[in-house]
């Protein structure tokens, strides 16, 4: 009676692991459209698997060069994460053009410390995900590499010298 038990516990199992990655395998990219009104944004990043985790989120900068001072503010509409991933949310009436995402949004996103941009364009209900890649020069990676190793082996010194004192 128990093998019988334990055999259809395990088909069981068996059946809800493999059911959950078809079902994240084949309904990933299948994202439903905006419904028209800015309160539904809210409604298509909830439905889409979104976590909302803040609204009207601001990054600003100011620059000092010489006698001109440039200055740099910009509103995400939403942060919202997905699979660990956390994105700027734009809603609007129109999508940006390539060279506008570019030039006003990167700051953005470098200053939010996101993984990309989403605009939500409620005229035609569409949907752009837009992805940055930061190239980091060989210094900088030399710099991180030496830096990390710094505070490893600190960690490691005191380790062995706490261990050394039992």
């Amino acid at each position: 009676m128990m093998s019988i038990l334990a055999v259809g516990t395990g088909c069981f199992l068996v059946w809800v692991v493999l059911k959950s990655i078809v079902v994240q395998l084949f309904e990933k990219d299948k994202e439903s459209s905006l419904e028209g009104l800015p309160q539904k944004a809210t409604e298509w990043l909830t439905d889409n698997g979104y976590e909302i985790l803040k609204t009207k989120n601001e990054a600003k900068y100011v620059a000092y060069t010489g006698d001109q001072t440039i200055s740099y503010r910009e509103n995400a509409h939403f942060i919202a994460r997905k699979n660990g991933s956390d994105y700027a949310v734009f809603v609007g009436w129109e999508t940006p053009s390539d060279e506008d995402m570019c030039q006003r949004y990167f700051p953005l996103y470098v200053i939010l410390d996101v993984k990309g941009l989403i605009f939500l364009n409620l005229t035609d209900e569409s949907v752009r995900h837009v992805d940055f890649t930061v190239y980091r020069s060989r210094r900088f990676r030399v710099r991180q590499f030496l830096h990390r190793g710094m505070w490893f082996t600190g960690g490691l010194l005191v380790a062995i010298s706490w261990l050394h004192r039992m």
